[in-house]
């Protein structure tokens, strides 16, 4: 009898593998089936009310933590939350619940899955499957969401009311902003210093807000109340012909409940940099005329005889750059082209402001012969340019 039961015992245990054990009672039980209808009067869209009841999940799961416990000890495994589903990794099976509002019902979807390699069975709640209080956990998780849901509802629709009243109030405080240059006084003409005035934007409509500015749970109070601040950033965003700048995004806080707000915001811009190339440039001396627009410099010959291009030089700023390799005849009477470096496209346009009465020094110089290809020839000229020359 002793060496039958020896063999007897490893068969159950060989069977309980083989056959699965779907049908053998025991093991982990899913929570009750669970659908919570309430009425809905507020026009809120489901992607809404699903990221209130992702914050209220959160929030729960922060204040009532899972504790699994098995066979009087406490487990280390971990509640997994991604937004409104749980998961919890138990013996042999993965547990997971998906919360979800559709329109005026909250349901809850049981995923749960069987990852043990012995068995042929589906079923995650089987007798060798244990979720370690995880139902029971979802079970009171589902009566404490259906008791808040609609009070949230109601708080996030009195937030958005007046998320969107404020917001239309944004234009008289960016009406009011002020571009503070502190530092930088003297540097740019009022009408530049208008123009970024013109540009200031806010940042903070309801349109498309970050949901932690307009909407966070008091987990301090534990009484989840709403924060009614909305955190706006300020930013100069004019677009300015012939000026670069940066403008970091200021942010403030607007507190619906106090009723405090901004009449006026003070920004920093900084590293100003500006265009002084002038549309067009020309001179002349007695044998041709010169006219550059862009990269394109125009020559036009004055003489009875043949002149000979050899090098251009553009002068800007500190810079002097050659262009030696051009081979150019220009017959008497006639005009031609060169091409010459692009200042404009290779960013080496904006020079540093300092000052806006600052002088910027661009010109050209052009070397050629005339028929006595021996003599070279030199016609020079260089132009002072301010922001003055652009914005008085």
């Amino acid at each position: 009898m002793i060496k039958k039961s020896l063999i007897y015992v490893p068969l159950v245990v060989m069977s309980l593998f083989n056959f699965g054990c779907s049908s053998i009672p025991g093991g982990a039980e899913p929570p009750p089936s669970f659908n919570y209808s309430f009425s809905d009067k507020l026009s809120l869209s489901d992607s809404e009310k699903n990221l209130v009841l992702t914050l209220l999940i959160q929030s729960e799961v922060e204040r009532t933590p899972f504790e699994p416990t098995g066979n009087g000890r406490k487990m280390n495994h971990s509640l997994l939350v991604n937004d409104s589903l749980l998961s919890y990794f138990g013996l042999n099976s993965t547990f997971k619940h998906q919360f979800n509002v559709k329109g005026e019902q909250l349901i809850t979807v049981d995923k749960s899955e069987r990852h043990g390699q012995y068995s042929k069975d589906s079923d995650p709640y089987c007798l060798l499957c244990d979720d370690f209080g995880f139902s029971d956990y979802i079970e009171k998780l589902q009566a404490n969401l259906s008791q808040r849901l609609e009070s949230q509802l109601l708080d996030f629709y009195i937030h958005k009311s007046a998320y969107i009243s404020i917001s239309k109030d944004l234009n008289r405080i960016a009406d009011n902003s002020i571009v503070d240059v502190v530092g930088l006084e003297g540097i740019l003409p009022k009408v530049l210093v208008d123009k970024l005035n013109d540009g200031v934007k806010i940042y903070g409509f309801y349109k498309n807000p970050p949901r932690d500015y307009y909407y966070t749970l008091d987990l301090a109070k534990q009484n989840y109340n709403l924060q009614r601040k909305l955190k706006l950033g300020y930013q100069v965003k004019a677009k300015v012909e012939r000026l670069h700048y940066r403008s970091k995004t200021k942010y403030f806080v607007y507190d619906q409940i106090l009723n405090e707000g901004l009449d006026s915001v003070q920004l920093n811009i900084s590293d100003m940099r500006f265009n002084y190339i002038p549309n067009s440039f020309s001179m002349s001396d007695k044998s041709m005329d010169v006219y550059v627009v862009g990269s394109k410099m125009h020559i036009n010959n004055k003489t009875n005889e043949y002149l000979t291009i050899n090098s251009v030089n553009t002068y800007y700023d500190e810079s002097n750059t050659s262009n030696n390799d051009i081979s150019l005849v220009v017959p008497p009477k006639s005009s031609g082209s060169v091409n010459i470096i692009d200042l404009e496209n290779s960013g080496n346009a904006f020079v540093k402001v300092v000052t806006k009465d600052q002088k910027v020094p661009y010109g050209f110089s052009v070397s050629y012969s005339d028929s006595d290809l021996s003599k070279r020839l030199t016609l020079f000229k260089i132009n002072n340019y301010s922001i003055q020359n652009y914005y008085n």
